[in-house]
């Protein structure tokens, strides 16, 4: 498989996953929307995708997160992952 073509696949991948957010995201709201207890303001399909609730990570994060997977295949004298500035 060429990069091309992976990258094509991905992207297909992503866009499948959002549909199906969304559809199960107007689902959701459609039926919160309608129920007994109506919220105050309508809820739209966004507010039930967890993907557009995703906060930001900061580089420590990201480095604390890799370190932690990491850890299970790295040799015991291995440092841990550092920030250069």
């Amino acid at each position: 498989m060429t990069g091309r073509q992976l990258s094509a696949l991905t992207r297909r991948h992503k866009h499948a996953q959002d549909r199906q957010q969304w559809l199960v995201g107007l689902l959701a709201s459609v039926t919160a929307n309608f129920s007994m207890s109506r919220p105050k303001e309508p809820l739209t399909p966004d507010d039930f995708m967890p993907s557009r609730h995703r906060a930001p990570e900061t580089d420590e994060e990201i480095a604390e997160r890799l370190n932690a997977g990491l850890s299970l295949f790295a040799l015991r004298s291995t440092p841990p992952i550092t920030l250069i500035n």
